[in-house]
């Protein structure tokens, strides 16, 4: 998958944080799967403190999201 088409998603979703509803069911599936695949459930993390931090402010949200996706998985893997 295109790193770009990946960062969108991931901006979107961490939009969606904001409610409660959507960060506890997403918080569930990633109890159920957090050792697949490894890094998961700290990236998810990461995403929502970025979330958190960032609420109300959409460019500065979508620039860390950005930076967050672009450095996992580690340097070197190929994503696109």
């Amino acid at each position: 998958m295109p790193t770009f088409i990946f960062e969108l998603w991931m901006i979107e979703l961490a939009s969606m944080y904001e409610s409660g509803e959507v960060r506890a069911s997403h918080a569930g599936y990633l109890e159920r799967y957090a050792d697949r695949p490894e890094g998961m459930a700290s990236f998810f993390g990461r995403l929502l403190e970025i979330a958190e931090s960032c609420s109300g402010d959409r460019a500065t949200r979508s620039r860390e999201v950005m930076q967050l996706v672009r450095a996992w998985p580690r340097a070197g893997e190929n994503r696109d």
